[in-house]
């Protein structure tokens, strides 16, 4: 077994040779076909040196059931007093994970264009889809406010009728598009600037709460007003250290995963001990703990962003799986539920919206209304999901294949010694008249 020895800097920074995550996904595949230079095309999934963590993917689901539930609350249900938004906390740190995980660093201008590229077509496709069903579904007027969530930018003006217009869920993929903004800085030269930049995102949302108290700022209330709410729970701004905190789970899990040994029992005995530990935060312990003397923004940050050690947790035990419940939740079912949770997600309030407009809810809790709208979210989900996510990736990668291709022929360096390439001319640019593509059949 590799030596355990290290310090906070291997830790965190990646410093390590383990055979898993040992080059981003996003970097140039090889074409394997004779007398085809390196070069290739980038896939987004599992790739050489990539282990898919199957149970993240199940975990994905277990966070959106946790909003799903969090907003059942319109049928009139009583539910358990735990803070179920914070699967948004979840969802934040997870990302971060994920995406350091997939791509551990970003090294030419090309992979930063690919990775951008990528992201938008994982989240926009879906998010545009939703917004037109509840348009047209809820009878929305067109406002100020559908330009910026057209382009995912409502989350950035932290005002209620920005960030809670149209589908209102999808202020949070607004606030992951500031995150996919943001990483190539943070995963940028990771090992030796973690030491900076976890500080610096604790800055930026303490100065978030600290202008919000300067100002005077009023907690969430519809309107045009700027509200704490708004710019620390909303906003990019006030939610980043979930983010980076999710980029260092990542290296604290590179770190541990060629250093444990335990077996299936004990690593349900650590798995365990992370829910509960995530169960304990969301009970509001830790908010009652600094509630007395906080401020409204503060306290604000607290209630839906406290469990956020616990999430780093969660994430980073299950992602070893070592124990039952990370196996249970690599079975297929989980996984598909993982894959579709995005879209279900989106789907869940435009479903319960559209059901109570037509069938207003009565004096009692209405159960069945929630299961209805429970199944029509799940099956709206995967359609979703089948032929809207799917072929989006699908063209994605068709596009990117043309694209590396391009890039690959344009970028080969130019032979010194003046011998004649495999293409017939004397350097790594195709014979003019002759596109790159062409040059490479």
């Amino acid at each position: 077994m590799p030596s355990s020895s290290g310090n906070v800097g291997s830790l965190l920074g990646l410093r390590t040779s383990g055979r898993e995550g040992s080059r981003s996904i996003s970097s140039v595949e090889l074409n394997s076909r004779p007398g085809y230079p390196r070069g290739g095309f980038i896939r987004e999934g599992v790739g050489a040196g990539v282990t898919r963590l199957n149970a993240l993917t199940g975990l994905r689901f277990v966070a959106a059931a946790m909003i799903l539930i969090h907003h059942a609350s319109v049928f009139g249900i009583q539910l358990p007093a735990l803070a179920l938004d914070h699967g948004v906390s979840f969802f934040f740190v997870l990302s971060g994970f994920v995406l350091a995980y997939v791509h551990p660093s970003i090294g030419s201008a090309y992979e930063l264009r690919a990775f951008l590229w990528n992201r938008v077509v994982r989240v926009w496709p879906a998010h545009l889809v939703m917004l037109f069903v509840a348009l047209i579904l809820l009878n929305l007027p067109i406002t100020w406010a559908f330009p910026l969530n057209f382009f995912l930018l409502q989350a950035w003006v932290p005002v209620w009728d920005s960030y809670f217009s149209y589908n209102a869920v999808s202020w949070s993929i607004s606030t992951e598009l500031g995150f996919y903004l943001a990483f190539p800085f943070f995963i940028h030269r990771w090992g030796k600037t973690f030491w900076w930049k976890l500080p610096l995102a604790t800055g930026i949302v303490a100065a978030t709460i600290h202008l919000s108290n300067i100002y005077g700022l009023t907690g969430h209330r519809p309107g045009t007003e700027v509200t704490y709410h708004g710019l620390v729970y909303i906003s990019p701004l006030g939610r980043i250290l979930e983010f980076v905190v999710g980029i260092a789970g990542c290296s604290v899990y590179r770190w541990l995963k060629p250093r444990i040994a335990f077996g299936s029992t004990v690593g349900t005995g650590f798995e365990i001990a992370a829910v509960s530990a995530f169960y304990y935060t969301m009970s509001g312990y830790i908010v009652g703990i600094f509630d007395a003397g906080a401020s409204g923004p503060m306290r604000a940050w607290l209630a839906h962003s406290s469990s956020l050690p616990s999430c780093f947790l969660v994430i980073t035990v299950f992602a070893l799986g070592r124990g039952y419940l990370s196996r249970l939740l690599s079975c297929g079912v989980a996984v598909l539920l993982g894959e579709i949770s995005y879209p279900l997600y989106l789907t869940h309030q435009v479903v319960y919206n559209v059901y109570l407009k037509n069938f207003p809810r009565g004096p009692n809790a209405d159960y069945v209304g929630l299961s209805i709208c429970l199944i029509a979210s799940l099956g709206s989900a995967y359609l979703i999901w089948r032929y809207v996510e799917t072929p989006a990736r699908k063209f994605f990668r068709i596009k990117t294949k043309r694209l590396a291709i391009v890039h690959t022929a344009y970028s080969q360096p130019t032979t010194t010694t003046g011998e004649a390439s495999p293409d017939g001319h004397s350097g790594g640019m195709p014979p003019r008249g002759q596109s790159p593509i062409a040059a490479r059949r």
